[in-house]
């Protein structure tokens, strides 16, 4: 445990600009790695590069995974190089990062033929657990059900098992209405907003000083703030400032409007709406907070604390379940069931501003919505 946690605090020192997810990722996979081939020290991933590469093929990964493992070794070995901590030779240790780099390479240009050869038809495992963004509306509405049939809203004393439906129910909304996020849900905190007369003058108060610009927020702005200040009167924004791809595309904030509309706050755009299920969303985001009016966080473990992304990949497995019981529900299938769904009606070529405007409120890419999470849904 002393030598993951002085490793980690290493690579943290060399590249800061690393999500700490990300290096427990890293460190993981090494980890792993170390331990099915009996490896005693680091120094074997510089010194027998080419064999690493070999043994990795032999476990029969998926290519992206093979490459995951790759890009891990990559940071991990650089870090220990540029702390000393072996004292390889610059030579040595470059001609070892150059022949991992061409691994990756390599494996990028295998993964884009196979699905160039698929020409945008799912792989078996994506069929095997793909679900459409019809099917995600159809598992909220089951837990819509739940909650308006249970009366959970209004109870004074919630079971646990009501906490987590109510949880599910609003997890759900959030998924099936706006344009899904990795796993950056868990990591929501919550802020309120209020209307307040400060000098004689009406005005929101800031929120700046209750948030940090590497956390994630949904700010509730206060509803009925009267006739002074109309614009945003209840209104919720949900802001990432730290995702997989922020260091590229920045923080985004998305605004949803009692009226059912979203807009996205960073290009001045109005995203999505207005329409009922937007208007759906917002309704059920008030209702939890009423429901939870002190909470810091939406959503919590087990233990009563703020879920981490890996708790919400077991999460949302088991929040799909219900309706989907032989299926693995990942984030990764509801983007792609996003994009997929959302493109069959609005061909992507035709609507190209839209669509790059839809990717980058996802925090990717239009070519990585394309390439990566626009699938055809008939194969």
């Amino acid at each position: 445990m002393s030598e993951t946690l002085n490793l980690f605090s290493i690579i943290k020192k060399y590249k800061p600009m690393l999500r700490e997810s990300s290096i427990k990722n890293y460190l993981l996979s090494v980890m792993k790695l170390k331990k099915i081939y009996e490896i005693d020290g680091y120094s074997d991933f510089v010194r027998k590069p080419k064999t690493i590469i070999k043994q990795l093929h032999k476990l029969k990964l998926s290519k992206n995974t093979e490459k995951n493992y790759t890009s891990a070794i990559i940071n991990v070995i650089d870090a220990l190089n540029r702390d000393n901590i072996h004292g390889f030779t610059t030579k040595r240790f470059d001609n070892s990062i150059k022949t991992y780099r061409k691994h990756i390479f390599d494996l990028k240009g295998m993964i884009d033929e196979e699905f160039k050869a698929r020409d945008g038809a799912m792989t078996e495992k994506e069929k095997k657990n793909y679900i459409t963004l019809e099917d995600i509306g159809k598992v909220h509405k089951v837990y819509d059900t739940i909650v308006k049939q249970g009366d959970l809203l209004n109870s004074t004393e919630l079971t646990s098992i009501e906490r987590d439906t109510l949880q599910k129910w609003v997890l759900t909304a959030l998924y099936a209405y706006l344009p899904p996020v990795r796993n950056e849900y868990a990591t929501l905190n919550i802020v309120d907003r209020n209307y307040v007369k400060v000098n004689g003058i009406w005005k929101w108060t800031s929120y700046w000083n209750k948030m940090e610009r590497n956390e994630n927020y949904i700010v509730f702005f206060q509803r009925n703030a009267g006739s002074n200040m109309k614009i945003n009167d209840g209104a919720i924004d949900i802001q990432m400032n730290q995702y997989k791809t922020s260091a590229k595309h920045g923080s985004r904030t998305l605004r949803i409007y009692e009226e059912g509309r979203v807009k996205y706050m960073e290009k001045a755009e109005d995203l999505l709406g207005p329409n009922k299920d937007i208007e759906h969303l917002w309704k059920v985001l008030w209702a939890w907070k009423d429901l939870n009016p002190t909470a810091k966080h939406i959503f919590m473990n087990k233990k009563g604390k703020q879920m981490t992304r890996n708790d919400m990949t077991k999460y949302l497995n088991r929040t799909f379940k219900i309706l989907f019981p032989n299926k693995n529900i990942s984030s990764n299938i509801l983007r792609k069931s996003y994009h997929s769904s959302k493109e069959k009606a609005n061909p992507i070529k035709k609507q190209y501003k839209k669509s790059k405007i839809i990717a980058e409120s996802m925090g990717h890419t239009i070519d990585e919505a394309i390439n990566t999470y626009t699938k055809d849904e008939s194969k």
